[in-house]
């Protein structure tokens, strides 16, 4: 809208420009001829005064001559008298026809006529002085006339002399009326071209100002080189590297790089040869070679007669979204797997759990020498070995058993320092830096050493030929634009574990799949690809957040947020008195899978104890409002049937407030019960678990005080 009132402003100051500049050179040239006319007239009615005054003189003179030559009676005289007064005869009728018609001359030409006809006979006869007077008479009255013509010839003069001078003035007046109207629209245009200057500067300014790249390109020819590159905003200089008079002239395919989208390219060429506004989303490289992703809106500019000319392209910096965006769908991708991981060895630790409690069975019946006992003792080492998978397994899916407690984690390197080395051998040098003052962390330190363990072994097999593992702790507070950029980690204050080491390092192309349960990138036989999802799943379940670095040839830096443990010191663990062997107690064993109740009714017995059986939480509580004489409600955590083992807990409170509670899971409860994290008054037992176990767990319930 401004654009167009300005142009019609500077289209009307030109259009007053031009017609004033043409009035003023009709008026000139009006003034010029009128002045030429009226100046010509002029200069002709000063000859007829002056022709009137020769012509009188030569009258004069004749006559003179005549008068003499009759006194004298010279011929000489005569003559010379008869040509003056043939010259003023002349002069006369001369006058006469250049004379205006306008002017009155009828009584001078009526003495004219009169003069001649007196003139006539004296070229033939004598001059008398009757003659001599009569020719005075009529050269009198010729005379008279003559003068009373002067003075008319000399007041069309004055006439003309003073309408000259008007003229002239009012073509002076109208010239400067005119020049001020020039002037007017001067004033004009250049008030109109400073409102669309002052309208560029300003655009120009906030084009400048913006975050977002604007870039024009003549709408040249689309195939190799490209358009042409005719302006760029300070937005593209601070995001890709490069200084404009680097890039003007060229063309915006210098940003393409060896994974930028072909088949985005061919779509945007298309939508410009049929000059179509296109947007995309483009990977891009800076001139140092970084990763730039841009939102691009491209449209196209025509000129006053419609041809296109231009192509203006908007582009915005989404590199930071796209990264979260990835990050997002890693992390999603993830927690699939995980959930896929975890619903697996759950289903897996139950039946490991009736694995492992027959061939505990089949150990014991068997006696040493029995050729079966080595079977029995292998498949009870395979199912432990089972269970050990499964571990890993739940702790990447962030289900595994954690009992965090107040950790010392400077403490915790230093005694693990004889045991890294031993483990990582001599060829692997160990530089541990530590922070004075280190904040104590809220974790389950079993887990950390195990994490710390896999870090360190995975550092080792990066380092075949030798190399230097620095560990480093640090105490960290991230604010919000810090958890922000991570994605998935709250503000507040965190104790950094550092693993770095100077091995091999990991491919750019695997770093986003690393933290993915049974991937690799050791030699087929030399890992399983749980070590880094077990350490991913543990961290994330603490509440922590991890991050990996690394560069083909220059090593990998692994950093650890441990969450900040509230208190310093965690207060010691009441003493329990150790339980005998079994009891004679009632027990409610709720279970869904059936082998696994099955087992466990079985185990139970044999230690002396009282098993009722409930498949699910519907069935235990009708059990519960029957019998009040049950000591022990040992639940699964996850059962079918709308009642998980929590809220048949909460329930049977209702029923039996003082009762014991034994929880038993192959999920260990992590995620559904406060994230993983076990309340210090519950007691949990975890599948796969073997006799012993659950022997030592029941006491430990039952005996555990109110």
């Amino acid at each position: 809208m401004e654009k167009n009132i300005l142009a019609t402003a500077g289209l009307r100051a030109r259009n007053w420009i031009w017609l004033s500049m043409a009035a003023a050179v009709l008026v000139c040239l009006l003034v010029a001829g009128l002045h030429y006319h009226h100046k010509s007239r002029l200069g002709q009615a000063a000859v007829l005064v002056q022709e009137l005054g020769r012509a009188g003189d030569d009258l004069s003179q004749g006559l003179l001559h005549l008068t003499l030559s009759t006194t004298a009676d010279s011929p000489w005289q005569r003559e010379r008298g008869l040509v003056l007064l043939q010259q003023a005869m002349t002069g006369y009728q001369r006058t006469l026809a250049r004379l205006d018609p306008a002017a009155d001359a009828s009584a001078f030409r009526r003495d004219l006529d009169a003069l001649q006809q007196q003139l006539q006979p004296l070229r033939q006869d004598p001059f008398s002085a009757a003659q001599s007077l009569s020719l005075r008479l009529a050269m009198y009255r010729l005379n008279s006339s003559a003068q009373q013509l002067d003075g008319e010839l000399r007041r069309q003069l004055g006439e003309l002399s003073g309408q000259l001078d008007l003229y002239f003035d009012g073509g002076v007046v109208l010239a400067l009326l005119l020049l001020g109207g020039i002037c007017l629209g001067l004033f004009r245009l250049e008030q109109s071209r400073s409102r669309q200057q002052q309208r560029l500067e300003l655009l120009e300014a906030a084009v400048s100002q913006l975050n977002d790249i604007v870039m024009i390109t003549e709408a040249g020819l689309l195939d190799e080189p490209g358009p042409r590159i005719v302006f760029v905003n300070a937005a593209f200089e601070r995001h890709t590297g490069y200084r404009r008079e680097e890039v003007i002239g060229r063309t915006p395919r210098i940003l393409h790089g060896p994974e930028t989208s072909v088949e985005e390219r061919r779509r945007i060429r298309r939508a410009l040869e049929h000059w179509q506004p296109v947007q995309a989303e483009m990977l891009n490289y800076t001139k140092g070679g970084d990763k730039l992703w841009l939102e691009l809106s491209i449209v196209p500019l025509t000129d006053r007669q419609g041809r296109y000319t231009h192509w203006v392209s908007v582009e915005r910096n989404i590199t930071e979204r796209r990264e979260l965006e990835e990050q997002l769908h890693q992390a999603r991708r993830l927690e699939s797997v995980g959930q896929l991981t975890g619903g697996i060895a759950h289903d897996f630790n139950n039946l490991l759990t009736v694995i492992i409690g027959n061939a505990e069975l089949l150990q014991e019946q068997l006696a040493e020498a029995d050729p079966l006992r080595p079977l029995a003792e292998s498949m009870l080492s395979a199912a432990q070995r089972g269970a050990e998978l499964t571990s890993r397994l739940l702790a990447f899916a962030r289900r595994q058993a954690l009992v965090p407690r107040v950790v010392a984690v400077n403490e915790l390197m230093d005694e693990m320092q004889l045991l890294l080395r031993r483990t990582l051998g001599h060829h692997v040098a160990i530089e541990v830096v530590q922070e004075p003052g280190l904040w104590p962390a809220l974790v389950d330190p079993a887990q950390l050493e195990s994490a710390l363990l896999n870090l360190c072994i995975n550092a080792r097999d990066a380092m075949p030929g030798g190399g230097r593992l620095t560990l480093e702790s640090a105490n960290i507070s991230l604010d919000e634009e810090d958890a922000g950029r991570y994605g998935d980690v709250a503000p507040g204050d965190y104790v950094q574990l550092v693993v770095s080491d100077t091995g091999s390092g990991i491919a750019a192309k695997h770093l986003h799949r690393v933290f993915e349960p049974f991937f690799t990138t050791k030699e087929q036989g030399r890992g399983t690809g749980l070590g880094l999802s077990m350490v991913f799943g543990f961290i994330k379940q603490s509440g922590g957040h991890i991050t990996l670095y690394s560069e083909p040839g220059e090593g990998t830096t692994v950093r650890m947020y441990l969450p900040r443990s509230p208190v310093a010191t965690q207060p010691a663990a009441p003493v329990t008195a150790p339980g005998r062997r079994g009891g004679d107690e009632t027990i409610l064993l709720v279970e869904d899978d059936a082998e696994v109740r099955r087992y466990a009714e079985i185990q139970l017995q044999r230690l002396g104890y009282t098993v009722l059986l409930a498949a699910n939480g519907s069935s235990a509580l009708q059990i519960l409002r029957e019998r009040q004489d049950i000591d022990l409600l040992f639940t699964d955590v996850m059962m079918p049937g709308g009642i998980n083992g929590p809220e048949l807990v909460e329930q049977t409170r209702c029923l039996h407030p003082h009762i014991k509670v034994l929880y038993s899971s192959g999920y260990a409860a992590s995620t559904l019960l406060h994230q993983g994290r076990v309340a210090p008054e519950w007691q949990l037992l975890t599948k796969p678990y073997r006799r012993a176990e659950l022997e030592a767990k029941v006491r430990q319930a039952l005996e555990q005080r109110p």
